[in-house]
């Protein structure tokens, strides 16, 4: 699997010391630095997508009301 996608999901983590890990091995296998980018992208989608599925009490609320 890419390392972008390791990394994405170590910053989604909040995984310091993963990011760390997978950046380096971003930098060992010459990843394009305008590929990095990507692993923000992926990591803010999945961030997103979890606030939305946890919310469903609240929304739940708002339903009943």
């Amino acid at each position: 699997m890419s390392p972008l996608i390791y990394l994405a999901v170590a910053l989604a983590a909040s995984n310091h010391a993963c990011v760390v890990a997978m950046t380096n091995k971003a930098r060992v296998q010459s990843i394009d630095s305008a590929k990095l980018p990507e692993a923000f992208h992926i990591a803010r989608y999945a961030m997103a997508t979890w606030v939305v599925g946890e919310a469903q009490p609240v929304l739940d609320l708002i339903n009943e009301r």
